[in-house]
């Protein structure tokens, strides 16, 4: 009979399916122990990890090492890091938040050689001091070479920037330093002091956005008006009435952003954003990569990417 088989079917299984139910509670059972076992024995190690992670705090101050004067705006970075803090105006720092990976910072301003610190390792969630960090001036090519190798080593798209730098290819080259050191707000500024750019501004407002950037030695021939005639004396020659008036033109420059030809005028990138200005005054002196440029090239490099 059917019902019969049925039922004798679910009879002799039924032992087998609560054996295997009781395996599958057991086998939970042994990993969930487990589970609370590793969780214990792992918490207090992890929750410690944690907390100094978010409370560990860096602290110190910068100072000259020849003067042992306090060095204020300082900029201070860690490796891996894009986030920068500064010394106060007595060289005091104060930094919270420092992970473990957070092993090397860095510590530079205008003037002095950087300065890389080892940052000790502890668990203590309490404040780290540093102490005094002396900061040594630039008095040397070579400290100028370690200055120039950080800003590589920060933004390594400036490399061939600092690269053609160093073989002095005929441009003129102005670096972040120059721009921080300089009273200027506007990127046209700073371009104006270069002697082979004229900047064209409407109503000669440096920093404008629509200020064009024209080479003041190249020149381009262009129409400017039809002539109404040619006098001599009192006199109008007929035949010279279709003569055009030709005037004498600086051509502008072509603009590079972060290594692409951009349409962007010199002042739509932010001058904060400079980490580097090239300027070549015509195909003689411009390098391979920037095209036939024929009135001159302006290469600006960003800390930042942009593109335009």
């Amino acid at each position: 009979m059917p019902g019969l088989v049925l039922l004798e079917s679910q009879a002799r299984w039924a032992p087998l399916a609560g054996h295997a139910q009781a395996c599958i509670f057991s086998s939970m059972k042994t990993w969930l122990g487990l589970a609370i076992v590793a969780s214990v024995g792992l918490a207090p190690g992890w929750l410690t990890a944690q907390e100094t992670a978010a409370g560990r705090v860096l602290r110190g101050i910068i100072v000259d090492s020849v003067s042992q004067r306090p060095v204020g705006g300082a900029v201070m970075y860690f490796e891996g890091r894009r986030d920068e803090f500064y010394s106060g105006s007595e060289g005091q720092f104060h930094i919270p938040g420092v992970g473990f990976r957070d092993t090397v910072m860095v510590v530079r301003r205008i003037g002095y050689v950087p300065l890389r610190v080892a940052v000790p390792r502890t668990d203590s969630p309490l404040a780290v001091d540093l102490g005094e960090l002396a900061l040594r001036p630039v008095a040397t090519k070579l400290d100028r070479i370690a200055v120039e190798a950080e800003e590589v080593s920060r933004f390594p798209q400036l490399s061939e920037f600092y690269r053609r730098k160093q073989r002095a290819t005929g441009g003129v080259f102005i670096t972040r330093e120059d721009i921080e050191r300089s009273a200027a707000r506007q990127t046209s500024e700073m371009l104006r002091r270069v002697v082979k750019i004229e900047l064209d501004c409407i109503n000669d407002r440096v920093g404008a956005d629509n200020c064009i950037a024209r080479n003041r030695r190249g020149r381009i021939i262009r129409p400017n008006r039809v002539s109404s005639g040619t006098r001599r004396g009192n006199v109008i020659i007929p035949e010279d009435t279709a003569t055009l008036d030709l005037a004498a033109d600086r051509c502008e420059m072509t603009i590079y952003v972060d290594g692409m030809r951009s349409s962007l005028r010199v002042d739509e990138v932010p001058l904060s954003w400079i980490g580097g200005i090239e300027v070549y005054s015509g195909l003689a002196t411009t390098p391979p990569g920037f095209g036939n440029a024929t009135c001159g090239v302006i290469a600006i490099w960003t800390t930042t990417a942009i593109r335009g």
